[in-house]
């Protein structure tokens, strides 16, 4: 199982944030074409959720991968 995260991706003009993969010595491997929103079956879920999205705003901004 590849290891993942999400970022912060640019692609032209505008910020979202993405899911990005990483190979095993780290570098990005792939992310999702398009940005990915936040969503859970429970509100406690949906908040842990969202500081996972927060965290993304910790971490260098990427630029988009085709």
């Amino acid at each position: 199982m590849s290891k993942w995260n999400y970022r912060v991706v640019q692609r032209d003009d505008q910020f979202a944030i993405h899911e990005v993969f990483y190979a095993n010595d780290g570098s990005v491997q792939s992310m999702t074409a398009g940005p990915v929103f936040p969503r859970a079956e429970t509100l406690v879920d949906l908040r842990e959720e969202l500081e996972r999205y927060r965290s993304a705003l910790d971490n260098p901004t990427l630029t988009y991968l085709p």
